[in-house]
């Protein structure tokens, strides 16, 4: 099963379409592809009690349940925030580590996209959460892509041409 993780909770992002764009390839490659987009979330359970795992918000918890758990691979899509990858991002992964980690993440398999308005493609942001899951056990796919100028390359919801063939080419890579 692979998974792939919208990292940002902001409502009809470029971060989601390209998700959108992986999950269509996914299913080209094989079936059992699941999406999971931060921004669909309503209850990250934030309160001072969210670090004890029977305090994890039921929302959460089914998410980790039914598609990090259960995942072999992981797409994460980051969108840069200020230099970074975004705070909810990062809180999400801080609260599914709480409840069941090693299940989560260990000895898993991740494939990351940056999206950024700039030119570097949150190549900062991918570089820092290569360290994290690295560290949490995960095994980081080698070539990372780092999408810039995401609004010259993505039009109507289509990446152009070039943009879309290195996206495919490292996908079928990172599944096969």
């Amino acid at each position: 099963m692979v998974t792939i993780i919208v990292g940002t909770n902001r409502k009809n992002s470029n971060s989601a379409k390209i998700g959108k764009i992986c999950l269509e390839i996914c299913k080209q490659i094989q079936s059992d592809v699941n999406f999971v987009e931060l921004s669909e979330i309503n209850d990250f359970g934030v309160n001072a009690d969210m670090y004890d795992p029977d305090n994890q918000s039921k929302e959460i918890a089914k998410i980790q349940d039914e598609y990090i758990i259960p995942s072999k691979k992981w797409i994460l899509i980051l969108p840069e925030y200020n230099g970074g990858i975004p705070g909810i991002f990062k809180l999400f992964m801080d609260i599914i580590s709480v409840r069941n980690k090693d299940k989560s993440f260990s000895n898993k398999q991740v494939f990351m996209v940056g999206v950024a308005a700039g030119r570097a493609g949150n190549a900062r942001g991918l570089d820092y959460m290569t360290n994290c899951l690295n560290y949490m056990g995960m095994n980081v796919f080698p070539n990372k892509l780092p999408i810039s100028s995401i609004n010259k390359v993505l039009n109507n919801d289509e990446l152009d041409t070039s943009t879309y063939e290195v996206l495919e080419t490292l996908l079928k890579d990172y599944l096969k």
